[in-house]
């Protein structure tokens, strides 16, 4: 077995869910980002088919739609910074979303926001996400 096959057989053994796609819509299971040496579990928001389509400019299948902004989140600089491309329009590949608590489970679309890549690293920075 993989190194992700045992992690996510403990993790049900667990009583825990994987967290379904954020998108509308879909409701596979969300992809795996990587497992800790811990055995913990980082989950990308989206299912591995709804990312690749999504990194490859392709669209989702039908029945699916995209909650990714093309417009970052912090345009109105809320978040205690002014973000470089405020209001500026991008393809969606060019942000992320975002999970507001840090907690890579929770994909609950209130706790999701799309940022720019910059607003996205110094939020995540700022509130230590990167060690969740």
């Amino acid at each position: 077995m993989s190194k992700s096959s045992d992690a996510i057989d403990n993790y049900r053994r667990e009583g825990k869910t994987i967290p379904e796609c954020v998108n509308i819509g879909c409701d596979r299971e969300a992809a795996i980002r990587d497992v800790k040496a811990s055995g913990s579990i980082s989950f990308h928001n989206m299912c591995g088919r709804c990312k690749r389509q999504h990194e490859r400019g392709e669209p989702l299948d039908d029945g699916i739609t995209n909650i990714r902004e093309t417009v970052c989140g912090n345009s109105d600089g809320h978040l205690g910074w002014d973000c470089p491309v405020a209001y500026e329009e991008h393809d969606s590949y060019q942000f992320i979303l975002d999970h507001i608590d840090g907690d890579h489970t929770n994909n609950d679309p209130e706790n999701l926001h799309t940022l720019c890549r910059f607003c996205d690293a110094e939020k995540s920075k700022q509130a230590g996400d990167w060690g969740n």
